[in-house]
């Protein structure tokens, strides 16, 4: 007996056909209007004993892509063994570090809010060190993502403990893996030629519009402009080895805006150059709950979304592909992925860098780490 997968979704698309997908699996096909007519009644009915050539070939071919499964199937069960065994999975370690908190810009929505900068000291960058040497297994994966504050701002820094971090990958037959977020003020073309020299050649850069809306959303401390010193840093990147993407935080303010950051991005000679994503501004963090009326719901993101999409194809980007299973939703719920910050603090999340009250412990003190089931 068979049933629908309970991850099965069909959709009615634009050009008299549908697309249907499993999102379990993430096995994607679009059906011509004949087999979107044949496939709804298959979906509801799919132990009919069907006749006619057509239904019999499309019941079969739902079977081998896993839009119909087994009826005595328990699909939940499998993804919750599937989260668990990738939740202690030791093939990878992955950290992220903010060597220091200090930022030169003044964002609106910073969730971290404003504090005296603080940066790594020697003592710091050695238990850095240390602690990877504890997590990382002979043979896993070793990645590393720079976050800040400005990571720029630590730039020796990051250079010297990339190094000694890659050298402990290969001491450990690991390989490694290095990108950055930062806000791209500095990532001049001599600051991203030295870090591709220690492996670091991706990053992710925040554009909230158009010079004027972003400029207001992401000021700079010195008054300049943020949209010109990040774009005319990003044309003058090779940008064949450096990896750019561009991501974009939606809020009410700059809703109506995207379309011409889009444009403007397109205009300059960066389309297929760099991608572009979109993002919701949430208002998670102690700072960021005062801006909670000016995230958009989940609705209007949604239809903000699809416009978006068509604006990135219409000026040539490539749009967001369509969404893939993960067995974790992020490092947070991943027991080997670490948020370590400017005084060696660790985190589970991002979100919670220099939150004292959601540390988990220390580097310095790594046998106090709390247990991860106790963050679960």
């Amino acid at each position: 007996m068979l049933k629908r997968s309970a991850y099965t979704l069909l959709f009615p698309s634009f050009e008299d056909s549908a697309i249907i997908f499993n999102s379990a699996s993430g096995r994607l096909c679009r059906l011509s209007a004949r087999a979107h007519e044949l496939g709804r009644g298959i979906l509801w009915r799919p132990n009919f004993p069907y006749r006619d050539a057509d239904r019999v070939r499309l019941r079969e071919e739902f079977v081998e892509k896993g839009f119909l499964v087994d009826s005595g199937r328990d699909e939940l069960r499998e993804l919750r063994a599937s989260y668990q065994r990738a939740r202690a999975d030791r093939s990878a370690c992955a950290l992220t570090l903010a060597p220091t908190r200090a930022c030169n810009l003044e964002c609106v929505y910073c969730y971290e809010g404003r504090h005296e900068p603080e940066t790594w000291s020697a003592a710091d960058e050695d238990a850095v060190v240390a602690f990877a040497a504890r997590e990382l297994a002979a043979g896993a994966a070793l990645s590393v993502t720079w976050y800040g504050g400005e990571p720029l701002l630590a730039l020796p820094i990051v250079l010297r403990m990339s190094g000694r971090l890659r050298d402990l990958a290969v001491s450990r037959r690991a390989t490694w893996s290095c990108d950055m977020v930062t806000n791209g003020t500095l990532l001049t073309p001599d600051t991203a030629e030295a870090l591709a020299a220690v492996g670091c050649m991706e990053y992710q850069i925040t554009l909230d519009g158009p010079k004027a809306t972003n400029d207001r959303l992401r000021p700079s401390r010195d008054g300049s402009s943020t949209f010109d010193r990040i774009v005319g840093n990003i044309t003058r990147l090779d940008l064949r080895t450096s990896a750019i993407g561009i991501r974009i935080n939606l809020m009410r303010d700059n809703a109506a805006s995207i379309g011409d950051l889009v444009r403007d991005l397109s205009a300059l000679g960066l389309a297929g150059q760099v991608g572009i994503s979109l993002a919701p501004m949430e208002a998670m963090s102690k700072p960021c709950r005062a801006l909670a009326d000016r995230v958009v719901s989940p609705e209007a993101f949604a239809d903000l979304h699809f416009e978006f999409l068509q604006v990135l194809e219409a000026e040539g980007f490539s749009p967001e592909s369509v969404p893939m299973p993960v067995s974790n939703y992020c490092g947070a719920d991943c027991d080997q992925a670490f948020v370590i910050d400017w005084r060696g603090d660790v985190f589970r999340c991002w979100n919670d860098v220099g939150d004292e009250d959601k540390r988990l412990g220390s580097v310095h003190e790594p046998a106090a780490l709390r247990a991860p089931a106790a963050c679960r």
